[in-house]
């Protein structure tokens, strides 16, 4: 019975400290997500900028 409570005890033990480090990295992990999102956006620009090119090239060529 000891034995079970001590094992139960080192669980719990482990994953209050598990909790305690993903709320300690949440922050951070907020600070990443936010400094990526604009660059990730300039992409997408760049993408669809691109698809247009594409499409435009590919128009011309259709009406040659």
């Amino acid at each position: 019975m000891t034995r079970s409570l001590e094992e139960s005890d080192e669980k719990v033990t482990q994953l209050s400290n598990s909790v305690a480090f993903f709320k300690s990295i949440i922050p951070d992990t907020r600070k990443a997500i936010a400094s990526a999102e604009s660059p990730l956006n300039m992409l997408e620009n760049k993408c669809r900028h691109l698809e247009d090119i594409i499409f435009a090239k590919d128009r011309k060529l259709s009406l040659l």
